[in-house]
């Protein structure tokens, strides 16, 4: 899949370089030392998708904001932020779905992990996945730490989808380390525990919204506008 417009993407996407692509990023990032050089050559040799990340202030239209998230050294998490222009990159896939992590999922959550896929699939709610449990399971390499969650991505395209959401992740909060977001349908997305604490809000109250351009306050009517103008028409 390409984009035609760096503004197509969204944050969570996942991005394959070209080699003038790696070539490009290798040069730019040779002030980074040799450990940041040593992961680039890594995602490079193994063909590891980047991470689309938030734009920032001053980039060219066609350039995207990406991300290398490698595995933890010495409690440390390694994060390579990177720009690539549109044409030097290949390939571009939405978040994978959660189902896909089983593999990487540690046995103490399997039995939980799978109660929550279950239910999903039942009430047709589709999780997909981000952080570092998506990187170890796309890489398989030890991403993921003692204190590690599981970084869930919902995509609501209408309110009923969204409620299941919500309510589906505080069923299973008590078992497993979930967090992550809910990504509206104009790409603006909210941490679901801060969405599911609207009701104990005051009156007018913001979210705190990401997108691909910005990081904004915004009234949460506007977002669930959104799903009546994007996605009505969906479910």
């Amino acid at each position: 899949m390409r984009y035609a417009r760096a503004a197509m993407y969204n944050r969570h996407d996942l991005a394959w370089l070209s080699a003038r692509g790696w070539q490009r990023a290798m040069d730019a990032s040779a002030q980074t030392g040799q450990d940041g050089d040593t992961i680039l050559r890594q995602w490079r040799d193994n063909a590891f998708p980047l991470i689309v990340r938030r734009r920032e202030p001053g980039m060219l239209e066609n350039e995207v904001a990406l991300a290398i998230a490698g595995p933890p050294r010495e409690g440390r998490k390694i994060r390579i932020a990177l720009r690539a222009a549109i044409d030097d990159i290949v390939t571009v896939q939405p978040p994978r779905a959660l189902a896909d992590a089983a593999g990487a999922i540690p046995d103490t959550w399997h039995p939980a992990f799978r109660s929550l896929l279950d239910e999903a699939a039942a009430e047709r709610l589709d999780l997909a996945m981000f952080g570092s449990v998506a990187m170890q399971a796309i890489t398989g390499l030890p991403c993921l730490g003692a204190g590690s969650d599981i970084d869930l991505l919902c995509r609501p395209a209408t309110r009923g989808q969204l409620d299941g959401f919500v309510s589906l992740l505080r069923r299973h909060a008590g078992a497993l380390p979930l967090d992550g977001e809910i990504m509206f349908p104009d790409g603006n997305a909210v941490a679901w525990k801060e969405w599911a604490i609207l009701d104990k809000l005051a009156a007018g109250s913001r979210v705190l919204a990401k997108s691909i351009d910005t990081v904004a306050l915004l009234p949460p009517a506007r977002l669930l506008q959104t799903l009546d103008t994007f996605g009505g028409n969906h479910g």
